[in-house]
């Protein structure tokens, strides 16, 4: 796991890529940071592809910006053209 890493601009939310889970269909993690700090963390989240396809490598990359988080996936299957997903509040 933690292949692309983000985090929000006020430090408190980190979007971790792990392209090569479940046959590299692959997801993002998404953690905020507790009151006490990072040390006690823990998941909040996980986002996959609505169209996730093995060997996609979803959270090759990410990005965060605002609430807003951008995920790409190397490819969309084998041998296909990559893609870019947001995830947002209104998502």
């Amino acid at each position: 796991m933690g292949v692309s890493v983000a985090i929000n601009g006020s430090g408190t939310e980190i979007s971790a890529g792990a392209p090569f889970r479940n046959f590299f269909t692959g997801a993002v993690y998404i953690f905020n940071k507790p009151a006490d700090g990072w040390a006690s963390e823990t998941q909040s989240a996980e986002l996959t592809a609505s169209d996730g396809a093995e060997w996609s490598f979803f959270g090759w990359s990410v990005a965060v910006s605002g609430t807003d988080i951008l995920v790409g996936a190397s490819q969309s299957g084998i041998s296909a053209p990559g893609l870019a997903y947001i995830f947002g509040p209104s998502n």
